[in-house]
């Protein structure tokens, strides 16, 4: 209709009839603008399957089979008798001495880890380097 009287028309709300559904659904006209461009596409990537933590550390604790688990076990409980610090590098270099062929990242071993339940704790780095030699006290050198 709108073409037969484009004069007539031209003033009115039929000149635009995006404006006239906004008006007539209560909305405003940007945000039906917005829905019909949505309508129109492709819908939205859905979120791939994302594992919770503690589903991570079961998955990794089923790469380690018992008798690596075992020694992991046993270098924690030596480590805890003497008093040591261990990281996830001693752990893993000690793991790789005793079973030279298995292969993992240490992501994966920290995530044994704490499937196995331990825990850690950040270490001071400074304490490294106070039980160094130049820091020695007994000879009145720091």
């Amino acid at each position: 209709m709108a073409h037969m009287f484009p004069d007539v028309v031209a003033k009115t709300e039929w000149a635009k009839p995006e404006k006239l559904t906004a008006k007539i659904a209560g909305v405003a006209p940007r945000s039906l603008k917005r829905a019909v461009k949505s309508a129109g596409s492709t819908p939205q990537r859905r979120r791939r399957n994302v594992k919770t933590r503690q589903e991570q550390y079961e998955t990794a604790l089923q790469n380690f089979d018992l008798g690596e688990r075992n020694y992991i076990t046993e270098l924690m409980t030596k480590a805890f008798d003497e008093e040591t610090y261990v990281n996830i590098d001693y752990i893993a270099d000690k793991l790789r001495e005793e079973k030279p062929g298995i292969f993992f990242w240490k992501t994966t071993l920290f995530r044994v880890l704490r499937a196995m339940g331990y825990s850690y704790k950040k270490r001071n780095s400074i304490l490294k380097f106070l039980n160094g030699p130049i820091f020695d006290t007994g000879e009145g050198t720091i």
